[in-house]
């Protein structure tokens, strides 16, 4: 049996398709970080930014790229630095925290 990990490797666009992926989960964790740590909510987010809250959520779940406008304004409306753009462009080590519901305190993880 084939493995079908490597059987789509060999597909000619995997290195493009795998990098926009990661791009995409890369700003969508620093976004969601970010405005987390700000106390919005995704509709406020999106009022600041002239967009909507499900544009929000797409970003966040990583299921769409905001065009170079819309990706601005979140830079600037999130204070987003210069470290934080090279962590999702060149790669390294973005580190997220997630509210335990249960005890109220916030366990932390690193993505690459």
């Amino acid at each position: 049996m084939k493995n079908p990990i490597e059987e789509i490797k060999k597909y000619k666009d995997f290195p493009r398709l795998e990098e926009e992926a990661r791009l995409k989960v890369a700003f969508a964790v620093v976004v969601y970080q970010r405005r987390n740590k700000l106390g919005w909510t995704q509709k406020e987010l999106a009022k600041k930014c002239y967009t909507t809250q499900r544009i929000i959520s797409n970003i966040e779940n990583g299921e769409m790229n905001p065009g170079l406008c819309l990706f601005s304004r979140l830079i600037k409306n999130l204070g987003l630095s210069g470290q934080d753009l090279d962590k999702i462009f060149y790669g390294g080590t973005i580190q997220v925290s997630t509210k335990n519901n249960s005890s109220g305190t916030y366990n932390s993880e690193e993505v690459k």
